[in-house]
């Protein structure tokens, strides 16, 4: 009879240690969402806005250079232009995110 006793109290136990895990796992869950949905900071929106200006900026300077290699390149239709790469090659391939 003490055997029963100690296995229902066990059971009991492990019942209450699986719900406490289970509400601890919910409450994070819930947190996680609602801190997802708060608002950005002044900060942030600076920063975002700055890293816009450079993207604006770094697209504008590509154009230009596209532009004049495409001058440089009709100028002297025999030369063929040297095919992009390295430096050249990073901006048009980088990921921008905007």
């Amino acid at each position: 009879m003490n055997w029963v006793l100690t296995f229902e109290a066990t059971k009991t136990r492990a019942i209450r240690v699986l719900k406490a895990i289970y509400l601890a796992a919910l409450f994070t869950l819930a947190m996680g969402l609602f801190c997802g949905e708060l608002p950005e900071s002044d900060a942030t929106r600076e920063k975002e806005s700055a890293c816009k200006e450079a993207v604006r900026k770094e697209r504008t300077a590509a154009r230009i250079w596209q532009a004049e290699r495409y001058v440089l390149a009709s100028a002297s239709a025999s030369v063929e232009p040297a095919p992009i790469s390295g430096q050249e090659l990073l901006p048009l391939l980088s990921i921008r995110r905007t």
